[in-house]
């Protein structure tokens, strides 16, 4: 989590952004810190975050079956 806030979008990359449409993906979600991260980044950069995808998961230790 703390890692996530550390996510910057480099001056030279927001004037590319502005007014796009962008798709976020990730790898794996596990708190959403990272995605949360990431498009509060680009959304900064003047972008629009449409969608956000992801290969998995991680689940929840107490939600999983024993």
């Amino acid at each position: 989590m703390r890692n996530a806030r550390r996510i910057k979008v480099p001056a030279r990359c927001q004037r590319i952004l502005r007014g796009r449409q962008v798709v976020l993906v990730d790898d794996i979600v596990t708190t959403t810190a990272t995605i949360s991260a990431a498009a509060e980044a680009l959304i900064g950069a003047g972008a629009q975050v449409t969608c956000v995808l992801a290969m998995c998961r991680a689940e929840r230790k107490d939600s999983v079956e024993k």
